[in-house]
């Protein structure tokens, strides 16, 4: 009987070990997720009629902007838009000025604080996150 205690504890921990290896899922990022080619991800998104910008190490958890500031532009109903990103937190934000329909593709760059260099640019579709609002309207 002796021999079968260590190897019925073997198994405990093996089947133990085995369910927190499941549970560690990869979390779901908000928004319009594009990666990044330093490593990691940004997230957009448009709360309170504002874009708010989250950054992300390459394990999808949130860390502090890595750019202090930034300028979203987009082109709707023929009118040019440009909105500085300022930071809020631990994101950038935009001044609330952006209203559906989200019918539109914007480009967000991100600057550097010493110069005006742009040290990165994305474009993100927002009729993506269109039709993810359509289907949850919560």
């Amino acid at each position: 009987m002796k021999p079968f205690i260590p190897l019925r504890w073997i198994l405990l921990s093996t089947l133990f070990f085995a369910c927190l290896v499941q549970g560690e899922e990869t979390p779901e990022l908000p928004g319009l997720v594009v990666a990044r080619e330093e490593g990691g991800f940004l997230s957009l998104n448009v709360e309170n009629h504002a874009f708010v910008l989250r950054f992300y190490d390459e394990s999808k958890i949130q860390i502090e902007p890595d750019a202090p500031r930034g300028v979203a532009f987009w082109r709707f109903r023929g009118e040019r838009n440009r909105q500085p990103l300022t930071r809020q937190g631990n994101a950038l934000q935009s001044p609330q000025r952006v209203y559906p329909p989200l019918a539109f593709s914007v480009n967000i760059s991100l600057l550097s604080m010493t110069d005006k260099d742009v040290t990165e640019s994305h474009n993100f579709d927002l009729r993506a996150l269109a039709k993810e609002a359509d289907h949850n309207p919560n």
